[in-house]
């Protein structure tokens, strides 16, 4: 259940916790740099919180490393790969939708 003060948000224990993995895992893949994103910190110690989006990708990539692990991790790179060309294309075509949708608001309140 996301927090009530971020209430679209995942603390870490919750994302693992639901997708019955370790935080620790999480950690060990954003530090080794398998998520194109950057999960929210907040609090005095900078605890991580994830978008329902984020979860998504979270869970494709265990999905990936538990299929790759079934059939002999002979295949785990190229897919994990795949999965990271795959973040960093949302990522750039989230980040011009931001921007398209910021010249808008900007270019209205300019003319008005």
């Amino acid at each position: 259940m996301p927090l009530r003060k971020f209430p679209d948000l995942f603390s870490i224990v919750e994302v693992a916790r639901r997708l019955r993995i370790s935080p620790g895992s999480i950690r060990l893949w954003e530090k080794s740099r398998l998520f194109k994103f950057e999960p929210t910190r907040t609090g005095p110690m900078g605890w991580r919180f994830y978008s329902i989006e984020q979860v998504a990708e979270i869970k494709k990539l265990r999905d990936a490393r538990r299929k790759a692990a079934k059939n002999g991790w002979k295949h785990a790179r190229s897919r994990v790969r795949k999965l990271a060309a795959e973040q960093s294309k949302i990522r750039r075509q989230t980040e011009r939708k931001r921007r398209n949708a910021i010249k808008r608001v900007f270019g209205e309140a300019s003319r008005g």
